[in-house]
């Protein structure tokens, strides 16, 4: 069907395109990173940090958290912070448009392959005149369909344009994914929130994740699949000379000791590591013991 020139090679999507049958894998893969993974989530709060004052003898404890994005505890305060700054970064933009970039689906095994393909075609596409000195932030979004079993990638973008013509946009993406490209949409935000929030983590109006929705599925397979190929990958990034500011969650008060109410002085505070097997060694005043059990009821994690 495609005929390589000069000008032109055959691309991998030429080929996803021209043979989408032989695309299946014929040896299932091994996640072996996905597992790896996954065995840094279950550890997150099974250490537990110590911070010992040398003037008054109290002990304050605090789990250690794996600060992973996959996690279901780290994973949401990082979609809080990152979904922050995005909102933040749109409502400074004076015309912001919400565009979604799709190619056609990939079989399952596939999904690295579909990354690659639709960031190439992305980055060709920011370069062309339609879309060059445009400023923006993009986003993966990823949905499985069980019935066909096959993978739906498509990028999340918003960009700070006045008028893009919707005609020549669909030409250009369909000539540079040669055909493999289904027609952008491209609306106007109203809300940038909403909109941020479809950008970091695909949500829609029920208010899931793309994360959480493939989480549902009973092959694990297929979120290991989804791990693995966004493994090292950004979730969110910006182009164009915009940069996004990450917005810290809001800080408590000073912090003082629960005993003796002074100040916090790194200089007179140890700190060490110890196992969830050891606290009931530790010497800890009640209060610290109560906080601790319920933080491990309230926060304990899921098994992915």
């Amino acid at each position: 069907m495609f005929n390589a020139t000069p000008d032109r090679p055959v691309s991998s999507l030429d080929r996803f395109v021209e043979h989408p049958g032989k695309n299946s894998i014929e040896e299932p893969p091994t996640y072996e990173k996905a597992a790896e993974i996954w065995q840094h989530v279950q550890q997150c709060g099974s250490q537990l940090q110590v911070t010992e004052h040398l003037t008054c003898g109290a002990r304050v404890v605090m789990p250690i958290f794996c600060g992973s994005r996959w996690c279901p505890r780290c994973g949401k305060r990082w979609r809080l912070q990152t979904t922050g700054a995005v909102a933040d970064a749109i409502r400074k933009m004076r015309f912001p448009a919400h565009l979604v970039l799709t190619i056609r689906n990939s079989n399952k095994g596939e999904l690295a392959r579909m990354w690659r393909d639709i960031e190439t075609a992305f980055e060709k596409l920011r370069h062309r005149k339609i879309l060059k000195r445009k400023r923006g932030i993009a986003g993966r979004g990823c949905t499985w369909n069980e019935e066909k079993q096959t993978w739906h990638a498509h990028l999340h973008v918003v960009l700070d344009a006045t008028w893009i013509p919707a005609d020549k946009l669909r030409e250009a993406w369909k000539k540079i994914t040669a055909g493999a490209g289904l027609s952008p949409q491209i609306n106007r935000v109203t809300n940038p929130y909403y909109a941020a929030l479809e950008v970091v983590a695909g949500t829609r109006k029920d208010g899931k994740a793309d994360l959480e929705r493939i989480r549902e599925h009973e092959d694990t397979t297929v979120i290991d699949e989804y791990v693995e190929s966004l493994d090292k990958k950004k979730q969110v990034w910006a182009f164009g000379g915009l940069k996004l500011q990450r917005l810290e969650t809001q800080k408590p008060g000073p912090c003082r000791c629960p005993r003796c109410k002074a100040a916090y002085d790194w200089r007179e505070w140890i700190r060490y590591e110890v196992d969830k097997q050891e606290l009931e060694i530790l010497e800890f005043g009640p209060r610290w013991k109560d906080c601790y059990s319920g933080f491990l009821r309230e926060h304990s994690p899921n098994d992915p």
